[in-house]
């Protein structure tokens, strides 16, 4: 009897740690947090950006084109109409989703996205107002002068004193081994920079 309780007693000893191992294995550790990946959502094509809202709705971008709602914890079966006509092809589509500072007073999104232009394509920003989940009022800010179908870069942000910055790509432009002839080292175009503007677009001195 001893014996079979002591095997008992190690066998569980053995399934606890094991469980412990497998659960211990979810959490990532990193230099200033840890955390875990959970699945909130499924079945969405390409996302590739996602913002939260002052009510708790949180935004998510589809490459294809689409902005999406997730809220109380399911996404909406609708995509918000609206949004603007995108080059979705390679690395292009609708990128990044940033809500304004202000947005509970005054509803403006901003969206960054692969533009058709001729042939190819350049990197946008329309900004718009979210109201009733349709996007209103919805006008093209910026464009950048380096057109490509490549490297777009796309990541945008407000910073404290509420200037906006994007990030241009250098649209994949090859190197011919003079690097100071490359147009990313051109300041008179939008290839790889980081370009300031206000929040409606205009030219900050």
């Amino acid at each position: 009897m001893f014996r079979f309780l002591l095997k008992l007693a190690i066998y569980c000893l053995l399934v606890t740690a094991a469980t412990a191992a497998v659960s211990q294995s979810d959490i990532y550790y990193a230099a200033h947090h840890d955390y875990r990946v959970v699945t909130v959502t499924e079945g969405m094509v390409h996302p590739w950006s996602m913002a939260w809202l002052p009510n708790g709705d949180m935004l998510i971008t589809e490459k294809p084109g689409r902005l999406r709602i997730f809220r109380d914890g399911q996404l909406l079966p609708e995509a918000i109409p609206g949004t603007p006509e995108v080059f979705y092809e390679g690395q292009g589509g609708l990128f990044d989703v940033l809500p304004h500072p202000d947005f509970n007073e005054n509803q403006w999104i901003y969206l960054s996205f692969s533009k058709p232009v001729g042939d190819g394509s350049t990197t946008a920003i329309v900004r718009g107002r979210l109201e009733n989940d349709r996007l209103t009022n919805v006008v093209e800010i910026f464009a950048a002068q380096a057109v490509g179908r490549s490297h777009y870069g796309g990541k945008i942000v407000i910073d404290d004193d509420g200037y906006l910055f994007l990030t241009a790509g250098d649209r994949m432009v090859p190197s011919t081994g003079d690097l100071t002839a490359h147009p990313a080292q051109d300041l008179s175009n939008h290839h790889g920079v980081i370009v300031r503007l206000h929040d409606d677009g205009s030219v900050p001195r």
